[in-house]
């Protein structure tokens, strides 16, 4: 027990010290590989989800509780695109915020760090369950894996999550674990992807809502959603 342990900490040590031999690398990238390539038109994922849905209460949600916040966000994510909208009916909700990045606007090993597991964790939620690359299936059709949280608010109020983040159409590998912090190993495979190829496009999508999944595919206009979000790469 204590040979691996001593292996493992052997490792994590190795692994970081590779990572800071590799950022005055960073700068080596080609220039083109840094400049962003033009994507679809800014407020194509909003054009997915409607805003009126017939017997549902709809509306959009800010990325932030004030407008310095909400500045800060987008300086830090850069998003290209992003929807964050919320449908509420009967006692049942759900949210869907989907985000865009053209290629050239965030590296890997930063977007990927701004998920549940990081950032409703620093702020003040508790992760009560999990489950990774959850198998799910809406009208009979796969979508890809999803991670699952299960959340407590500060206030004790319960939140199901899922999410999804993909890189260059394929979905990123955060390993069967909680993400609170990158693992050096993920870290160090990302910075030298980075620098060999850049930052590519990305696309981020999660789910929020106070009844478990199999509840919301009982939801004709929920599924109607997901088919919409399918076409951008959701689907299997």
């Amino acid at each position: 027990m204590r040979n691996k342990r001593h292996a493992v900490v052997g490792w994590s040590l190795l692994a970081v010290f590779c990572i800071a031999l590799s950022f005055p690398f960073l700068w080596l990238r080609k220039p083109t590989e840094g400049m962003k390539t033009p994507g679809p038109e800014i407020g194509m994922l909003a054009s997915l989800l409607p805003i009126a849905l017939s017997g549902w209460k709809v509306y959009d949600l800010p990325l932030g509780e004030t407008e310095l916040i909400r500045s800060e966000v987008k300086r830090r994510l850069n998003y290209s695109d992003y929807v964050f909208r919320r449908f509420e009916r009967d006692g049942v909700y759900f949210e869907i915020y989907a985000a865009r990045w053209d290629r050239g606007s965030i590296p890997v090993r930063m977007l990927s760090a701004h998920t549940p597991d990081n950032c409703w964790t620093s702020s003040g939620w508790r992760c009560l369950d999990m489950r990774f690359r959850q198998e799910l299936k809406v009208d009979n059709r796969s979508i890809h894996p999803a991670e699952w949280r299960l959340f407590s608010s500060p206030s004790g109020v319960i939140v199901h999550v899922w999410f999804w983040h993909f890189v260059e159409n394929q979905l990123y590998d955060n390993g069967a674990r909680f993400n609170q912090s990158p693992h050096p190993l993920t870290r160090l495979r990302d910075l030298y992807l980075e620098m060999r190829k850049g930052d590519p496009a990305q696309f981020f999508v999660r789910f929020t809502s106070n009844v478990d999944f199999s509840r919301l595919c009982l939801e004709k206009d929920f599924c109607d959603l997901v088919r919409r979000l399918g076409s951008e790469g959701l689907y299997q």
